[in-house]
């Protein structure tokens, strides 16, 4: 199994797969998490916080400070496929729900 002790993992989310950055962290050495689902026109501080707090994850308020840095970028919900397109340009592995690199990433770290 590759180790991915020294990787940075960039996930984009709208709060509703966490679980998967969960997941990532036992794996990555870094992982940075991205909800941008607290906007809104009446935001509330329980959207903002998703993240928040959960051992292995930073929770980050930019992802584009990050994403020239990134090993890998998930993003596990079909959101703004600018932003995706953008990623896989910049960085050197982009991944959405869609992409063979984000299923097979999950799918060994889920074997563990």
């Amino acid at each position: 199994m590759m180790d991915l002790s020294n990787q940075t993992v960039l996930v984009i989310d709208q709060g509703l797969y966490v679980h998967i950055a969960e997941k990532l962290a036992e794996s990555f050495g870094r992982v940075l998490y991205y909800c941008n689902g607290w906007r809104s026109a009446f935001p509330v501080s329980e959207r903002f916080n998703i993240g928040a707090g959960i051992d292995g994850i930073e929770r980050i308020a930019n992802p584009w400070e990050y994403v020239d840095g990134a090993d890998l970028i998930v993003f596990p919900d079909t959101i703004s496929p600018a932003s995706r397109i953008t990623c896989a340009v910049r960085a050197s592995g982009c991944g959405g729900r869609d992409t063979p690199k984000y299923w097979n990433c999950i799918a060994t770290s889920s074997r563990q």
